[in-house]
Order: C-alpha cells, then structure tokens, then sequence
C-alpha cells in the first residue's frame, strides 16, 4: 500500500490518480481491508477524454472501485482525443478525512528512504 501511494498518491492530500484499473483496484481494496476505510468516506472522480463515452467509464471505473456511479463526485472531461491505454480514463480515489492516513503512508515511506 505504502509503495503504491508513494509512486502514485499526492504528498499534500491522501489522494491517488491512475488509469490502471489493477492499481485502483488493488489501492482501494486496500484502504478498505487493512486500514478499515469505510465505503462513505470515498470520494471517487473520474477524469476523461471528449471522445470518451462518459455513462462507459463511470461505470467501469464504479465496478472496480466498487463505489456507485450516483456517490462519483466529478467527471472532468478533457479537450482532445484519448491517448495510449486511456479507454476508461483515469480514475482518483480520495478519502474524506484521511490527514492520519496520509501521515502513516509518508512515515512508513521515510522509514524505507532512511533504511536503504
């Protein structure tokens, strides 16, 4: 967990952005089974391309977060056309009231810096 979110999360906020549907999955399923990380305190956005079919990547992006499409706070849609392995988009997964998570993470981070 501490891995992922040091190479993917942001370092001011617990949030991570990614268009890998495993590392959301993984990231998520984390929060919830070892840090106890209630389904409510998930605030799910989705980010996508103009040629992107919106109602499709809520949904995929809803089946793997596993948070229904009507509690995803926002979809910003960007101008342009979809680049690379951007089918779905691009998913963040922020947690409401996380500032101890967030410590936990970039304590456990400095701990490995200061080891290796």
């Amino acid at each position: 967990m501490s891995a992922l979110y040091w190479s993917e999360g942001n370092k001011k906020d617990f949030n991570l952005i990614n268009s890998d549907p495993d590392l959301i999955k993984v990231f998520v399923k984390g929060l919830r089974g070892l840090f106890g990380v209630s389904p409510d305190r998930f605030r799910i956005s989705i980010r996508i391309y103009e040629d992107l079919d919106k109602v499709k990547c809520l949904n995929f992006w809803s089946r793997i977060t596993k948070v229904p499409v009507q509690k995803f706070v926002s979809v910003n849609v960007l101008k342009g056309k979809k680049k690379g392995k951007l089918d779905n988009g691009m998913c963040r997964v922020r947690v409401e009231k996380a500032g101890s998570l967030l410590k936990y993470m970039l304590a456990i981070r400095d701990e490995v810096i200061r080891n290796f």
